[in-house]
């Protein structure tokens, strides 16, 4: 029996949804070439069907649809209406008729269609049951089929997600949330390559393969801005920041940038960055 979502569901379709709707088009320019490592590991054929689980604003869907051609399917799968929204338009722009869009939840759904693959870019590590959600998803695939997703490795290997909210820990009249324990739903519920091995064998999945891979992220002045306002507007802070003070806010958005720019190199803010590139098949 599987916990119960509720409490992700409600983040994604509240301040979550909100805050990365409005950042969409950045996350989606930042995490394109991991979400691509996974794709090319999958690697699904032209005229196959793939389920793309925690697809957000629809950018992998549309490209998962490019790479199956007009005789293959792909559905995107989220809990979150608002960055449906947005997937919608998109599919709808680029012409790809042969992706679909869901709201629900991939740790219970019943799918009543088959694929031939499932891929992820960094939506299975917000489970509350993970062990539930890879199970269910293993009952929508084909046999013989796949799974490919990447998520992230562990905080310190990724400064790039923790250095903001690092700087503002000892803003006057400030405290940030605690973070998740290991295992919990956030980005970093996956990093235990030896956990996530136990979860897919148990739910059924075969061939488990986790590849290190790493690359590194450059932002120039205008993109620092941009991670800036988003710790301070959207980030996991931000519910906490609207209700501080004017002076308060001021600090926070100094801390944020000097701790960005304390990674800078060569002219550009660079970041190292850790993922799992995973894959399975039944």
């Amino acid at each position: 029996m599987s916990i119960d979502n509720a409490e992700q569901i409600a983040y994604w379709n509240g301040t979550g949804g909100a805050s990365w709707a409005a950042a969409a088009a950045r996350m989606d320019r930042e995490l394109d070439r991991l979400g691509k490592m996974a794709m090319d590991a999958l690697a699904p054929s032209a005229g196959s069907s793939v389920l793309d689980v925690g697809c957000g604003s629809g950018t992998t869907t549309i490209e998962l649809a490019g790479r199956v051609g007009p005789q293959g399917r792909v559905i995107g799968l989220d809990v979150s209406g608002q960055l449906l929204e947005i997937a919608r338009r998109r599919a709808a722009v680029t012409g790809r008729g042969n992706a679909r869009f869901i709201q629900a939840d991939a740790q219970d759904i019943a799918l009543r269609m088959s694929f031939d693959a499932v891929f992820s870019r960094f939506g299975v590590m917000f489970f509350t049951d993970p062990a539930a959600a890879f199970a269910n998803l293993r009952t929508a695939v084909s046999s013989g089929g796949r799974l490919g997703f990447v998520c992230w490795q562990d905080a310190a290997a990724n400064p790039y997600l923790s250095a903001a909210n690092t700087a503002l820990d000892g803003v006057a009249g400030f405290q940030l949330p605690p973070p998740a324990d290991a295992g919990e739903p956030g980005p970093f519920s996956l990093a235990d390559p030896g956990r996530v091995t136990r979860i897919l064998r148990a739910a059924g999945w075969d061939d488990v393969s986790m590849r290190p891979r790493s690359d590194e992220l450059v932002l120039d002045e205008a993109r620092v801005a941009e991670r800036v306002t988003f710790a301070i507007r959207h980030g996991p802070a931000a519910s906490a920041l609207a209700a501080a003070s004017d002076s308060v806010r001021a600090e926070a958005a100094q801390r944020v940038r000097a701790a960005l720019l304390a990674f800078e190199r060569d002219g550009a803010v660079r970041f190292g960055r850790a993922v799992w590139v995973v894959t399975a098949r039944t």
